[in-house]
């Protein structure tokens, strides 16, 4: 029995026919009629048992399937070339900036840009280079940071910053100042000599360094500290924003350098002197608490190293006293010339002693010293001495190496043995008491207008250019000058203690000439006779010899 779908009888006939055929066995799926495929699907029945053969046409089958297949196709093709020609819109669109960029990187050079490379390739390449440029200047600015605090500090110091910009400027440096105290505190190394001699220069900045941040760490007791280098690599400069303290804000300060000499002393073997400055409410006042640090810092030429100076500490001289050492200095020079060492270091050890204990202003101490150094050179340099390392020497007493007054008297008592050790070898053995007696002979004598070098030389039965050599050799001056000097120190006690005219002073010390003179004593003295009695004796200001 069959069923057809509107198909002829002999088609199905042969459909039938090729069907019966194939053997259940080897039943293919599809068979082949005129040409046309058949899809073959037999079905039996679990109830009847009867079997069944559904014979279709393939193509009838698949028409819808393959209709699905072209619907399906062209729009996968529509989408893909839709696709394809966006895709190319915007590769075209985003492509311009890209290629401007690439443009711009050749233009202005930022790198050397090969012509076979790409615009992606130039720009990767590029903004790697600049990575690296941004890098170095990372490094860079890391490195100017702690130049441009240091820059700050100093600027603080010397005040040259603007009160109204100091805060918005203290930001650029990454400077805190939150606090409402003010104060520098400044750190001297002792024996600045020493210490140069004893380290390489690596070494002595990597000590510097350490010291600066040691003192910083220390500030943090008291609020915030930032240090700087001064006086070319001999000390440290600390300034300090102070926390409000109940007791004397000096008092912390005090201690914080005690603590910091101590360290210095434990860690690195240095002794430092230390000057406190004053503690103020005005960071615009900083640069005011280092003059003071500085000016407790000077008085070490007399306290010694290794010591904390404050300035409300010194002891400001208020006597209007005006002191020198004059009879001290003529006895050192008078010592040089005569080539008596031990005359010479008695003397100056003496005068070291007088000045440290006179009360008088640390500036007149400074003048003091440098006046004593500039006689002993100056007598040095009229009795015409050649010393060896002389140039050296002179450099380290006027270069203000020396720090205290013991290493000044070291020096100079050094220099002047070197003067005297000379002298004495240069003077004639042969005829020691003859000084003596030309000193005795002058001091009887001075009054005769007739003596000379001539009277004197017949006197004693030499020569005149003998005996000048002898003098000179012996006292450091000429006999000429010494008659001079003895004239001039009793015409000066005869204008102080005396009423005489100056006619009766000039002819009882041995002048003939008034005007000579008086020309030889302003010479001598910077004012003439009747000015020297004048100041002598009104007395405007006490006058201590």
């Amino acid at each position: 029995m069959s069923v057809s779908n509107h198909d002829s009888e002999n088609k199905m006939a042969a459909v039938f026919e090729a069907v019966k055929q194939a053997s259940q066995e080897t039943m293919n799926d599809t068979v082949t009629v005129d040409g046309k495929p058949y899809s073959v699907l037999p079905i039996t029945s679990e109830t009847t048992g009867w079997s069944y053969i559904a014979v279709l046409d393939q193509r009838q089958l698949l028409s819808k399937v393959n209709e699905t297949r072209t619907i399906f196709n062209f729009a996968v093709t529509a989408v893909l070339l839709i696709g394809i020609m966006m895709a190319i819109l915007f590769s075209i669109r985003n492509y311009r900036p890209i290629r401007k960029l690439a443009i711009i990187v050749k233009e202005r050079g930022i790198f050397e840009t090969p012509s076979d490379r790409d615009e992606l390739k130039i720009i990767s390449e590029a903004f790697g280079e600049i990575a690296k440029e941004n890098e170095s200047l990372s490094l860079e600015l890391k490195s100017q940071a702690a130049l441009l605090k240091e820059r700050y500090i100093l600027a603080l110091l010397d005040g040259k910053l603007d009160g109204h910009l100091i805060p918005e400027t203290l930001g650029h440096a990454s400077l805190q100042f939150d606090k409402p105290y003010y104060a520098v505190l400044l750190f001297l190394i002792d024996d600045i000599h020493a210490f140069t001699l004893t380290h390489t220069s690596s070494m002595q900045d990597v000590i510097r360094y350490s010291l600066v941040k040691m003192l910083e760490d220390l500030a943090d007791e008291v609020g915030h500290g930032y240090g700087v280098e001064f006086l070319q690599g001999r000390g440290v400069a600390l300034v300090i924003n102070m926390r409000a303290e109940r007791e004397d804000p000096l008092k912390p300060l005090v201690s914080l350098a005690e603590k910091a000499t101590s360290l210095f002393r434990q860690y690195y073997s240095l002794t430092v002197t230390v000057g406190v400055g004053g503690v103020h409410e005005d960071i615009a006042m900083i640069h005011k608490s280092f003059a003071q640090a500085d000016y407790a810092l000077r008085h070490k030429l007399v306290r010694g190293t290794g010591k904390v100076i404050a300035y409300h500490e010194i002891k400001q001289s208020k006597e209007n006293t005006i002191w020198y050492p004059l009879d001290m200095e003529k006895k050192l020079v008078m010592a040089i010339k005569q080539g008596n060492g031990e005359e010479a270091e008695s003397v100056l050890c003496h005068m070291m002693s007088s000045v440290a204990a006179q009360p008088i202003s640390i500036e007149q101490v400074e003048y003091i010293c440098f006046d004593m150094i500039n006689t002993v050179i100056k007598t040095s340099v009229e009795m015409n001495i050649p010393l060896d390392n002389a140039d050296l020497t002179v450099e380290q007493m006027f270069a203000s190496r020396f720090e205290t007054f013991s290493e000044l008297k070291r020096l100079m008592i050094d220099y002047c043995q070197q003067i005297c050790n000379y002298v004495a070898s240069q003077k004639d053995s042969k005829n020691r008491g003859l000084l003596e007696q030309l000193r005795v002979f002058v001091h009887e004598h001075y009054t005769d207008p007739s003596i000379g070098l001539e009277s004197i030389a017949v006197e004693f039965g030499f020569s005149a250019s003998y005996l000048t050599r002898y003098f000179k050799n012996q006292t450091g001056q000429s006999l000429k000058h010494y008659i001079d000097q003895v004239r001039m120190e009793k015409a000066k006690e005869l204008l102080i203690h005396t009423d005489k005219t100056l006619g009766d002073i000039v002819q009882a010390v041995g002048y003939v000439d008034p005007t000579n003179f008086i020309r030889k004593f302003k010479k001598l003295e910077g004012v003439t006779p009747i000015q020297y009695r004048t100041i002598v004796q009104s007395g405007p200001l006490p006058v201590s010899k």
